[in-house]
C-alpha cells in the first residue's frame, strides 16, 4: 500500500515537470515577443520623423521624446506581469485537478481493489458451511426418488465427507444394487465404508470388495491404495508392494507429493518384510507391560488460523518414526470441530499390527486439519507438529496447529 502511494507520488510530480513549465516559458515568450514589436514601431516612426521634411530640428526632437515616453510606458507597463499571474493561477489549477481527476478515474473505472490485496479468503466458503443442510436436501429427494444410482452415490459420499460411515453404508449398497456389481468404484466406496465404520479394518468383507473391484478395473487408484493397505495389515508385505508399486505407476509428473507418500509405505513394508525373514518380528511386534508406550497429547488451533478452520473437517493426530519411512505408526482421528482435544496415542491406534508405537525409539507427533478428509497432506490443510520425542516419553504433549500446507 505505501509503495503504491510513493510512486503515485512520484508520477504525479514526473507528470508536473512536463505540465507546469510551459505555462510559464509560454508568457516569456509572449512578453519578448511584445516587446520586440514595440521597439520595432518605434524605430520606424522615428525613421518617419527624421524624413518628414515639414518638420523643424525643434518638432522632430519633440516627437521622438513623445514616441520613447510611450515606448517606455509600453515596456513597463502591465502585460508581463498579468500573463504571469495567469499561468500561475493556471499552473496552480493544473496541480490541483490533475491528480483529482486521475485519481477519480481509476476509482471509477480502474481496480481500486487491487491496491491492497484482500484477506485471505477462507479456506471454505459459506455454501460449505451449510453442507450438512445440503445433506439433509438430498436425503429426503432420495426418499422421493430412491432409483437413482447417482443420487446415492453423492449422498454416501456427503456421508464420508461427514464421518458419518455406518450411514453410508446403505447408501453404497443402494448404488450396487442399481448399478450391479460389476461398477468398481462403487465396490472401493462400499468397501472404505464398512471399513471406516469398524475402527478402520480392512480384513473380511472390504477386502473381497477391493478385489473384485480390482478385477474389474485392475487400475483403479483408490481400490490399489485400500488393497495395499489391506494386505499390509494382514502382514502380507509382498503383496501390499505389488499392489502400491503398481499405483505408482498411475501416478503423473505433477503428483510428486503423492508418489513420495507411495514410496515412503513401499519403503516401509520392505523393511518389515525383511524383518519377518529374518525371523525378529516377534521382538519388534510384541511389547511387554513394561515397555508400553502411551502419548498423551493436547491439540490446539492458533488464534491465527480460526477463520480458516474448515466446516465438517477431519482431524488426524498421528505418530510417524521420526526416522526413515513415513508410514503413521498410531493414528486418531477426530472432527475439527472439537478443537481443542485432547487424545492418547498408543499400540490400540496403530495402522497395522506389525507396526506398533511400543516398537519406535523416536517419533513426531503431527496434527492436521483436513478439508477433504484425505489422509494423505493436500493443499489448503492445517497442520502443527512436534519435536523429536524419544520413547518411552509420559508428559504431556502440547501441539499447536500454526501452518497452512502449502
Amino acid at each position: 500500500m505505501l509503495i503504491f502511494w510513493i510512486l503515485t507520488g512520484l508520477l504525479v510530480m514526473l507528470a508536473f515537470a512536463f505540465i507546469i513549465p510551459p505555462f510559464f516559458t509560454k508568457t516569456m515568450v509572449q512578453t519578448e515577443a511584445h516587446d520586440a514589436i514595440n521597439i520595432a514601431i518605434y524605430k520606424e516612426k522615428c525613421t518617419e520623423i527624421e524624413a518628414d521634411d515639414s518638420l523643424d530640428a525643434e518638432q522632430k526632437q519633440l516627437a521622438k521624446q513623445e514616441l520613447k515616453k510611450t515606448l517606455g510606458q509600453e515596456l513597463t507597463g502591465k502585460t508581463p506581469i498579468q500573463g504571469q499571474a495567469r499561468a500561475r493561477w493556471a499552473s496552480l489549477l493544473v496541480m490541483i485537478l490533475v491528480p483529482v481527476c486521475a485519481l477519480g478515474l481509476y476509482y471509477r473505472f480502474g481496480a481500486p481493489q487491487l491496491i491492497e490485496p484482500p484477506p485471505p479468503a477462507p479456506v471454505m466458503d459459506e455454501k460449505m458451511a451449510e453442507f450438512p443442510k445440503m445433506v439433509e436436501k438430498l436425503e429426503k429427494k432420495m426418499q422421493e426418488t430412491p432409483d437413482d444410482p447417482v443420487g446415492w452415490q453423492m449422498l454416501g459420499r456427503s456421508y464420508m465427507i461427514l464421518q458419518r460411515y455406518q450411514e453410508a453404508v446403505p447408501a453404497f449398497n443402494q448404488v450396487i444394487r442399481l448399478k450391479g456389481e460389476k461398477d468398481a468404484p462403487a465396490l472401493v466406496d462400499l468397501a472404505e465404508a464398512i471399513a471406516m465404520s469398524s475402527n478402520e479394518q480392512l480384513a473380511g468383507q472390504p477386502s473381497i470388495l477391493l478385489n473384485n473391484a480390482l478385477a474389474i478395473d485392475p487400475n483403479n487408484m483408490k481400490a490399489l491404495w485400500l488393497a495395499g493397505l489391506a494386505a499390509a495389515q494382514a502382514g502380507d508385505y509382498p503383496t501390499a508392494i505389488t499392489h502400491w508399486e503398481h499405483l505408482l505407476a498411475q501416478f503423473k509428473p505433477e503428483d510428486a507429493e503423492d508418489r513420495q507418500a507411495i514410496e515412503g509405505h513401499i519403503a516401509q513394508a520392505r523393511e518389515l518384510m525383511q524383518t519377518a525373514q529374518t525371523g525378529n518380528t516377534t521382538k519388534t511386534t510384541e511389547a511387554s507391560p513394561a515397555t508400553v508406550v502411551q502419548l498423551p497429547i493436547t491439540v490446539t488451533l492458533d488464534e491465527r488460523l480460526k477463520n480458516q478452520l474448515p466446516a465438517n473437517a477431519t482431524l488426524f493426530i498421528y505418530a510417524r518414526p521420526a526416522q526413515g519411512a513415513k508410514m503413521p505408526l498410531a493414528i486418531v482421528r477426530k472432527q475439527a470441530s472439537e478443537l481443542p482435544v485432547n487424545v492418547v496415542l498408543d499400540d490400540n491406534a496403530s495402522v497395522m499390527p506389525t507396526m506398533k508405537l511400543s516398537g519406535a525409539k523416536e517419533v513426531i507427533v503431527f496434527a492436521r486439519v483436513s478439508v477433504s478428509g484425505n489422509a494423505m497432506p493436500q493443499m489448503g490443510d492445517l497442520l502443527g507438529e512436534s519435536t523429536t520425542i524419544s520413547l518411552p516419553h509420559t508428559e504431556q504433549i502440547q501441539i499447536t496447529i500454526d501452518q497452512v500446507v502449502p
